[in-house]
C-alpha cells in the first residue's frame, strides 16, 4: 500500500512547518476529484501539494501557455495524465516529411527524438520498464497542475517532450542529453527540465544556455543522487537552477548531491508521476529527478501569472519565501539551496504583498523594493537557520546618489561596512550567523533601485559543539555534547577522556540524555581506548540510562552521531569513587 503525508487541513503557508516539526504519522487518503481524469481520480493527495501549488489557483486568462520542455529517455504520449498537456507546433503539416516551418526539424509537431532523427519522442513499445522516467517526469508535472487548475490545467500548460535516448540503446545513460538541449531551446519554452545529470556539456551548448537564459528561458536540473557536494552537468552550468531532495520531515534524502551550487529542495519521498506501463499506470519514486520536476511545476504556476519577469525574478521569489530546511539538516546547512519552496508566498512576493525584513533562509536577495515608498530608513535582518561562518553580500549597483547610504552590522551590532556615494562596492563578508542592514536616506524621496544577494558560507557542522578529545582530571565535573540548549550536530565523533588518581573508580550519572534511538550512541569505555573488551556500556534514545561506576581510574566517553536526525543530547556528570 502507498503511504503519504496529508497536510491539506490548517493554514496553508504553516501545514508543513507543523507537521514537520510534530513528525505526525502518515496518513493515507484517496479522493475522488471530478474534474481529473480517471488517471487521477484514485490518486491519493502527495504530501508536497499544499506548498507547491497556491490555493486558490493563481489565474491569468491572459497569459499565452507555458510551454515546458522535458528532455529524457522517452514519453507514453497516450497516458491520460500527459495526452492534454502535449505541445503542438502549429506550423508543422502533420506527416507530409516537409519542414514546414523551416526548423531542420520535418514532422515535429509534438517534440521530436534527437538520438533516433525522427518526430515520434514516444518510448518504444515493448521496453516500458527500461525508459519509464520521461513519462515518470511529464507526470510528476502535470500532476501537481491538476491539482492546482483541475480541467484548466492543460489549458495554461503545455509539455514539450524531447527524446534523447534510442530506441536501440542498451542503457539508460542520455548520450544525447547535450544535443537535446539545442533543439529544446530554438522551441523557445518558458522552461526546459532535465532530471538527470553526468557527462560533459560542449561549449557550444554551454554557450547557447547563456544565451537563451539571458532570453528569458529557466533552465532547472537535478542536483544528481550520489550524495555528493561536486556538480556535474548540467547543474553544473551557472545558469541552471539547481534541484536538490528532500524527505517529507524536509531532511535530505540520502542519495540526494549537495553543495553551495544547489538553489532550492524539493520532495524527493514518494512522489506522484505517471507510470510507463499502460495509459493510466501510476508511478511512486522520487530522489532529485521526482524533486526537479516538483518544482518546474510551482516555477511554471508564478510564469503564468507573470510572465514578464525575469528568470532571476521568479528564482528570487521563491527562494525569498522558501520554507528554511537548514534546521532539519546542520550537516547540510547552507548545501540545500535557500529551502522549501512555497508558492503562495512566492506569488504574494513578485505582487509586492509581502514586506519582508527578516530572513531566516541561507540565501536569497535583499531589494530597494521593499522598502516602503519615500522611507528615511528601513532595516533587514537576516538570521538564518543553522550555522555558518558568515553571510556574503554581493551588491548589483556600481554607484550611489549622495542622500543616502547602507550600513552592514553583525548580529551584535557591531559596524563592518558602510556603503555611499564614496565607496568602492564589492562584496563583503560579515562573520557569523547574523547580520542587520540598514538603509538610510536625507530625505523622502523615490528609493534609488538597488539589489544585494546574500549568501551564508557553510562551515563543518561535525564539528560545531564539540571535536577531537578533551581531557579531564579533576575529581568532579560535568561533560556534554556541547550543543546546550540546539540539537548536537550530524556526523560527529568526540571523545572525552577522564583519568582521576590511582588507586580511584569513576561514578558516572547522566543529568539528561535524548539522542535518535539505536542510531546515535554513547560509549563508555574503561581505559583510554575504543576496543569491545574496555566497554562498559553504550546507550541511544531518550531515556535517562543508569547510573555506572568505571573498574579503573580512567575512563573514555565516545560519542557518535549519523548525518540524519539529531535530538537534545545529553548530559553526564560524573565524580571520583573510592575504590575501597
Amino acid at each position: 500500500m502507498l503511504s503519504y503525508f496529508f497536510n491539506r487541513q490548517g493554514e496553508k503557508e504553516n501545514i508543513l512547518p507543523v507537521y514537520f516539526s510534530l513528525g505526525l504519522k502518515v496518513f493515507i487518503l484517496f479522493l475522488v476529484l471530478p474534474t481529473y481524469s480517471s488517471w487521477a481520480q484514485t490518486a491519493p493527495i502527495p504530501w508536497y501539494v499544499s506548498n507547491l501549488l497556491s490555493n486558490p489557483p493563481i489565474e491569468n486568462p491572459n497569459s499565452s501557455p507555458v510551454v515546458i520542455a522535458v528532455i529524457d529517455d522517452g514519453f507514453r504520449l497516450t497516458h491520460s495524465a500527459i495526452k492534454d498537456f502535449l505541445h503542438q507546433n502549429a506550423l508543422e503539416v502533420p506527416n507530409n516529411k516537409i519542414d514546414d516551418d523551416g526548423n531542420g526539424y520535418p514532422d515535429d509537431i509534438t517534440g521530436w527524438d534527437i538520438s533516433d532523427q525522427d518526430p515520434d519522442p514516444s518510448l518504444l513499445e515493448g521496453r516500458e520498464n527500461t525508459f519509464f522516467h520521461g513519462t515518470y517526469i511529464v507526470g510528476v508535472i502535470t500532476n501537481l497542475l491538476k491539482y492546482a487548475y483541475g480541467k484548466d490545467a492543460s489549458t495554461y500548460f503545455k509539455i514539450l517532450p524531447v527524446k534523447a535516448l534510442s530506441d536501440q540503446a542498451q542503457s539508460t545513460f542520455l548520450k544525447d542529453g547535450y544535443k537535446a538541449l539545442k533543439y529544446a531551446i530554438d522551441q523557445k519554452p518558458d522552461i526546459i527540465v532535465c532530471g538527470w545529470n553526468g557527462g560533459f556539456m560542449p561549449s557550444e551548448e554551454q554557450a547557447l544556455i547563456q544565451k537563451a537564459h539571458s532570453e528569458g528561458i529557466i533552465f532547472l536540473a537535478s542536483a544528481g543522487n550520489f550524495n555528493s557536494n561536486s556538480p556535474n552537468f548540467p547543474a553544473a552550468h551557472p545558469n541552471f537552477y539547481t534541484i536538490a531532495a528532500v524527505d517529507s520531515d524536509l531532511h535530505k534524502m540520502d542519495k540526494s548531491n549537495y553543495g553551495s551550487f544547489v538553489d532550492l529542495s524539493g520532495p524527493g519521498m514518494n512522489v506522484l508521476g505517471a507510470g510507463s506501463l499502460n495509459d493510466q499506470d501510476l508511478r511512486i519514486d522520487g530522489e532529485s529527478s521526482g524533486a526537479v520536476a516538483a518544482v518546474a511545476a510551482t516555477f511554471a504556476q508564478l510564469i503564468h501569472a507573470f510572465p514578464n519577469k525575469s528568470p532571476n525574478e521568479i528564482l528570487l521569489a521563491i527562494k525569498n519565501t522558501a520554507i528554511p530546511i537548514d534546521t532539519f539538516n546542520l550537516s547540510f546547512a547552507g548545501k540545500l539551496g535557500a529551502g522549501f519552496p512555497q508558492v503562495g508566498k512566492a506569488y504574494s512576493y513578485l505582487k509586492n504583498e509581502l514586506n519582508i525584513n527578516e530572513f531566516v533562509i541561507p540565501e536569497g536577495q535583499l531589494s530597494s523594493k521593499m522598502i516602503p515608498a519615500k522611507s528615511t530608513q528601513f532595516e533587514w535582518r537576516i538570521n538564518p537557520s543553522g550555522n555558518y561562518k558568515g553571510i556574503n553580500f554581493i551588491p548589483s549597483f556600481k554607484e550611489w546618489e549622495d542622500h543616502a547610504s547602507i550600513s552592514f552590522f553583525d548580529g551584535k551590532e557591531t559596524f563592518i561596512k558602510k556603503f555611499d556615494k564614496d565607496s568602492q562596492f564589492q562584496k563583503i563578508f560579515i562573520p557569523g550567523n547574523q547580520a542587520i542592514i540598514r538603509f538610510n536616506q536625507l530625505k523622502k524621496r523615490k528609493i534609488q533601485a538597488f539589489t544585494l544577494d546574500f549568501e551564508a558560507v557553510p562551515i563543518d557542522s561535525s564539528t560545531l559543539y564539540c571535536r577531537s578529545i578533551k581531557y579531564y582530571e579533576l575529581p568532579k565535573a560535568n561533560i556534554s555534547d556541547g550543543s546546550e540548549d540546539q540539537n548536537y550536530s550530524n556526523s560527529c565523533s568526540c571523545k572525552w577522556q577522564i583519568q582521576v588518581a590511582p588507586g580511584k573508580r569513576v561514578r558516572l550519572k547522566f543529568l539528561n540524555f535524548d539522542t535518535e534511538a539505536k542510531t546515535d550512541f554513547v560509549y563508555l569505555f574503561d581505559g583510554t581506548n575504543t576496543i569491545p573488551q574496555n566497554l562498559i556500556a553504550k546507550f541511544s534514545g531518550p531515556n535517562i540510562p543508569p547510573t555506572l561506576i568505571s573498574r579503573t581510574n580512567q575512563v573514555l566517553v565516545w560519542f557518535v552521531t549519523d548525518n540524519k536526525n539529531t535530538a537534545s543530547g545529553w548530559t553526564l556528570a560524573y565524580e571520583v569513587f573510592d575504590d575501597q
